[in-house]
């Protein structure tokens, strides 16, 4: 289930069968992204669990992040 945080930070949130327990899943410098999600969810399937992951970069501008090289500059 796609999310927003109070703070409206986007977010995902999978949630197993009868969840007890919880994990959080922090994402990569790219940020929250359907890979995610999708991990999220097939996590929360398999475990059971409730399974979140938010972006931790949401609104923050990072110039040159989709470029590999663009660290170097």
């Amino acid at each position: 289930m796609d999310t927003r945080l109070p703070s409206g930070t986007p977010a995902h949130v999978g949630h197993g069968e009868g969840a007890e327990r919880g994990l959080v899943v922090i994402p990569d410098i790219w940020g929250l992204r359907p890979l995610f999600s999708d991990l999220c969810d097939d996590l929360a399937e398999r475990t059971g669990w409730w399974v979140a992951s938010f972006d931790p970069f949401a609104g923050v501008e990072m110039p040159g992040a989709d470029d590999p090289d663009g660290f170097d500059r």
